[in-house]
């Protein structure tokens, strides 16, 4: 009988701690966002001439339609690029022959 009285009590205490805790820091964080508004201002001119394209605009067409893919990246197509190669699964073999001799014969077995 303790026992549950002891466990109502702290699940009553707690659910009050994390409803008191959730709404200081909503508040806070609300109040932040209301500063940090004011905090910055960015001049749109100012930052437009930072950045120069010297492009005229089927260049830029053809600049976005390389950037949107074709297909959408997978697990296997980013490792890919990443380099990663599966030692079961060669995309392709270089060979390297010991000396000239056998460069001449190429792939042939003596």
């Amino acid at each position: 009988m303790a026992q549950q009285a002891m466990t109502s009590v702290m699940t009553q205490v707690s659910t009050k701690l994390e409803v008191q805790i959730s709404s200081a820091l909503n508040q806070t964080m609300q109040n932040i966002m209301t500063n940090m508004s004011g905090a910055m201002h960015v001049d749109p001119e100012v930052l437009k001439s930072a950045f120069k394209l010297d492009a005229d605009p089927s260049q830029i067409a053809a600049i976005a339609s390389s950037m949107i893919r074709s297909q959408p990246a997978t697990y296997e197509s980013n490792l890919t690029k990443m380099g990663y190669a599966d030692l079961d699964k060669p995309t392709s073999i270089n060979i390297y022959p010991k000396g000239f001799c056998r460069k001449r014969e190429g792939c042939r077995h003596s």
